[in-house]
């Protein structure tokens, strides 16, 4: 999802990069191989975020500005251990500490308070007692994550302009935050700017526009959202955070999971035990594809076959769709060919 800042998307890559184009390069940047976007990680970096995505991003750009400069001191850690035991005490092991490696660190912006992360789901029907068990749990995991990490963290704070410099961005422009029944109200008086070397934008994500699919804005238009359904008569279903709106991977698999059981017992007829069972499941398929082959039968055998003219006809049509399609005649080679080329 882009900043809402006009005109910011001009200085993607000379400044500003997003969360998973971060996320790409970093798991990918060392294959010999890789052609995507390299991306520069700077000190002092600016996080806007405030989920689950955007301490992974912060993570990411601890991590790597640790690494590297404990190879200028010829000390080579990797990232993964790093993680594992966390910067101090990694650092702590060679003698060093973040500071006296020269480093200042990420700070990670968001535009409510602490306890508002959505890094814990709450209930929907949670009472206020374990609504205030959830913020303090929050709360509490984003200390740590801090402490483990050495990054920074600035609450109720809302980017509302750019700082330029030639063709680069190098810093936003902030105003103050206030919760007022749930919502966020930005305080226009409370200005402040901040200047970086890189800002990443880490707020979440939107689904890309896939031909065929209607959309609602940035947002994909569903007959049911509750059930996942797209298109019910093409049987067109969705699952995961584009339904739920969320980045929680844990949610996202249960209900991945929920729909995928909904799916089977509708449309293959199998529930309880017995979707967990590929036989009982491929069983009550092929049952439904002999019944529906059987009905198809009966409706073709009755009418007059078709002339030699006509046959030939059509079979030469089919030829001509193969040709076009590069289809060979050997199915499992040909749907190969096609993975491989997408």
């Amino acid at each position: 999802r882009p900043l809402e800042i006009p005109g910011i998307e001009a200085f993607e890559y000379r400044g500003l990069v997003y969360q998973n184009p971060l996320l790409y390069w970093f798991n990918h940047y060392q294959e010999p191989d890789h052609a995507g976007p390299r991306i520069e990680i700077a000190d002092g970096a600016i996080v806007i975020g405030g989920g689950l995505a955007s301490l992974d991003v912060v993570k990411i750009l601890q991590l790597e500005l640790t690494a590297r400069k404990l190879e200028e001191r010829g000390i080579w850690e990797n990232v993964h251990e790093i993680e594992k035991r966390g910067i101090p005490e990694t650092l702590r092991a060679h003698g060093l500490t973040f500071e006296g490696l020269g480093l200042q660190g990420c700070t990670l912006y968001y535009r409510r308070r602490m306890h508002d992360m959505p890094i814990v789901p709450a209930r929907p029907d949670a009472t206020p007692k374990e609504r205030e068990k959830t913020a303090a749990v929050r709360e509490k995991l984003l200390r740590k994550a801090m402490a483990k990490f050495s990054f920074r963290y600035e609450p109720c704070a809302l980017p509302v302009d750019k700082i330029v410099e030639g063709d680069r961005l190098v810093g936003l422009s902030f105003v103050r935050t206030e919760i007022r029944d749930g919502g966020v109200v930005p305080l226009p008086e409370t200005r402040f700017s901040v200047r970086a070397p890189l800002v990443v934008g880490s707020i979440g994500s939107i689904p890309e526009p896939i031909e065929g699919i209607e959309m609602d804005g940035e947002f994909y238009r569903f007959e049911d959202r509750q059930r996942g359904i797209l298109d019910a008569e093409r049987y067109i279903f969705a699952v995961g955070n584009v339904v739920t709106g969320k980045g929680n991977i844990l949610l996202s698999r249960k209900h991945s999971t929920a729909i995928a059981e909904e799916v089977v017992a509708a449309y293959v007829g199998v529930e309880g035990r017995d979707r967990l069972d590929p036989f009982t499941v491929f069983s009550s398929l092929e049952a439904r594809g002999h019944e529906e082959a059987e009905t198809i039968a009966r409706c073709i055998l009755p009418r007059p076959p078709l002339s030699a003219q006509r046959r030939a006809k059509l079979l030469a049509r089919v030829r001509k769709r193969q040709e076009t399609v590069g289809y060979d005649g050997r199915y499992e080679t040909w749907v190969e060919k096609i993975r491989l080329a997408s």
